[in-house]
C-alpha cells in the first residue's frame, strides 16, 4: 500500500466519523465494548477523531460498581499514536 493510499483511506475516515449518525453508532458501540471490560456501566455519547491522532469522546458517564455515577464529562479529547494502535498497543500522548 502507498502513502496515498494511506493518506485517502485516513481522510475518509475522518470524513466518515465526521456524521453525526457514524459518532452515535461509535459511541453505543463504545458504550457496550467498555461495559462489559471493565464490569461497570459506561454511557457515550459520540466519538470522533480530530486532525492530528486526536480522538474526541463526548458525554462520557462512568459509574462504580455500587452503579453510582463516577465520572461525568461533557468532553473528553486525547492525542494518540497511530503507530502504537496498528501494533495493538495504546501510547495516549496527551489527554
Amino acid at each position: 500500500m502507498t502513502i496515498w493510499a494511506i493518506i485517502c483511506l485516513y481522510l475518509l475516515l475522518l470524513l466518515m466519523v465526521n456524521i453525526p449518525s457514524v459518532q452515535c453508532f461509535i459511541g453505543n458501540t463504545a458504550s457496550t465494548y467498555l461495559t462489559d471490560k471493565i464490569g461497570t456501566k459506561v454511557n457515550v455519547g459520540r466519538v470522533y477523531l480530530g486532525l492530528f491522532n486526536r480522538i474526541v469522546v463526548s458525554d462520557l458517564t462512568i459509574f462504580d460498581q455500587q452503579e453510582k455515577e463516577m465520572l461525568s464529562a461533557s468532553r473528553v479529547s486525547a492525542k494518540f499514536r497511530l503507530s502504537e494502535i496498528i501494533a495493538n498497543r495504546i501510547d495516549i500522548t496527551s489527554a
